[in-house]
């Protein structure tokens, strides 16, 4: 059984303790989080897919996971349906 000691820390106390101290930094603009290098590379996932390669071989080419290769894809198609939805739209004539 362990025994309570005035320095146990656990995951919340020590991220609890943290807090001012990254909020500070977000404030000076040294705590950015992580930056999304993939999304930045779309535009050249979607020319090496549409020129014919697998999601694979755009994934080594780029410098990504295929993962990343996937949800770029998926933003993609996601935004076209959202097109496709308002052309598609039936009108309402009014009575």
């Amino acid at each position: 059984m362990r025994r309570a000691t005035p320095f146990a820390c656990n995951r919340s106390t020590i991220s609890h303790k943290c807090r001012p101290e990254r909020a500070k930094a977000k404030a000076e603009g040294k705590y950015r989080g992580g930056i999304p290098t993939a999304r930045a590379k779309a535009e050249q996932v979607f020319a090496v897919v549409d020129a014919g390669k697998t999601r694979g071989e755009a994934a080594k080419e780029l410098g990504i996971s295929i993962q990343s290769v996937f949800r770029i894809l998926r933003t993609r198609k996601d935004a076209e349906k959202a097109v496709t939805r308002i052309r598609t739209r039936p009108r309402v004539s009014a009575s």
